[in-house]
């Protein structure tokens, strides 16, 4: 059965261009989480009304909750002028180009290596720019669980870029400007490259306050004031869990240089047994000689 009655649209008859003024529908609340959605807006009528439909049976007193859309939590604060209690699926953290590019030049400072300095590292950021491999800015964003498991491919294809050598800087402009990511990352280049994603993350980490000084605000501040800090602290619960995706990132490149070596070695293994196995055949092939002759004799 419908949750809400059909309201008619203002448009022509059979319209499909919006947007719509939907008074009503607005007076449900919204989730970010799937399951807690239990409704559906859609058009009926051949298009010319829209309806709300419960997904499921619904128990008494139970809260009828839709979709604002994918917001994360600053947004809602921002649009709708609130936040949700539980974390935001969809909350992101965003990063400027000359955040990215600074961290590069602070990191390679103690290392001795590339960017080196802010002019090669700005060179760099205008090579990946022209390649079409530098967005606006880079997000960090939260999985449907609201954390993130992974570098994001831009950015750890920029950090590449920033930290690589020279030559290699010559040869990735030769291959076009390709993207990196993670199946390009080897052993030599795997501590300049998690370093500076480290230095991006404290970096970021300095926007926000600590969580006891979240904690630590007066009783008696505004609403406002209260979500705005809810905001703040997801967003830095945010960037700690990119933080352990890049511990993660390490980890994962040493498991993967492990089994290299143990590849190796196996292939070297099995390079002596058959070596082994080639000069048992001639000693075989010597006994057998042998023996013919003492039958011949």
């Amino acid at each position: 059965h419908s949750f809400c009655p059909c309201l008619s649209t203002n448009g022509p008859q059979g319209s499909a261009v919006g947007p719509f003024h939907l008074p009503l529908f607005d007076l449900l609340n919204h989730s970010s989480h799937e399951a807690e959605r239990c409704t559906t807006l859609a058009r009926a009528n051949d298009g010319d009304a829209f309806e709300m439909r419960a997904k499921r049976d619904l128990s008494v007193g139970e809260e009828a909750l839709w979709s604002y859309g994918s917001h994360g939590a600053a947004e809602l604060l921002r649009t709708y002028g609130f936040v949700e209690s539980s974390r935001n699926p969809y909350s992101t953290v965003m990063l400027t180009r000359e955040e990215v590019a600074a961290a590069a030049v602070a990191n390679s400072a103690s290392l001795k290596k590339q960017p080196g300095d802010a002019k090669t590292a700005e060179a760099r950021i205008q090579a990946l720019e022209k390649a079409g491999r530098l967005p606006v800015v880079f997000t960090l964003r939260a999985d449907g669980d609201g954390k993130v498991t992974k570098v994001p491919e831009a950015l750890l294809t920029a950090v590449q870029v920033l930290v690589m050598s020279k030559e290699e800087f010559g040869e990735w402009l030769a291959a076009g400007g390709i993207e990196l990511g993670e199946g390009f990352l080897d052993e030599e280049s795997l501590g300049s490259v998690v370093g500076c994603l480290l230095k991006i993350s404290d970096s970021c980490l300095q926007r926000y306050p600590s969580a006891k000084a979240f904690s630590s605000g007066s009783s008696s501040q505004s609403s406002l004031g209260l979500m705005c800090k809810a905001v703040k602290e997801e967003e830095r619960q945010l960037i700690l869990e990119f933080k352990k995706a890049v511990f993660l990132l390490a980890v994962a490149e040493e498991d993967v240089g492990e089994e290299g070596e143990e590849e190796e070695l196996l292939e070297e293994e099995e390079e002596e047994d058959e070596e082994d196995e080639e000069d048992e055949e001639p000693a075989q092939d010597t006994r057998q000689a042998k023996k013919r002759r003492i039958d011949l004799a």
